[in-house]
């Protein structure tokens, strides 16, 4: 077992919960709260937040580029 805590979001509107699922297994997840998961769910969660971050990198990027900046 693992220790996270996801990171709270702060616009109110959004909910401060996540639901992860991995085998079959289901996993709502409080924001701001460290909670105990398989290491194998640790790993799913952080696998979503590096895509996240590559889809924004990528995301700047193409602005950029499309500006003529390199």
């Amino acid at each position: 077992m693992v220790t996270i805590r996801l990171p709270r979001d702060p616009d109110p509107r959004h909910p401060q919960q996540e639901f992860f699922s991995l085998n079959f297994k289901n996993y709502i997840i409080k924001r701001g709260v460290p909670v105990e998961v398989p290491k194998a769910v640790a790993e799913l969660i952080q696998n979503k937040y590096d895509a996240e971050d590559y889809i924004r990198d990528y995301d700047e990027y193409l602005k950029y580029k499309g500006k003529g900046i390199k």
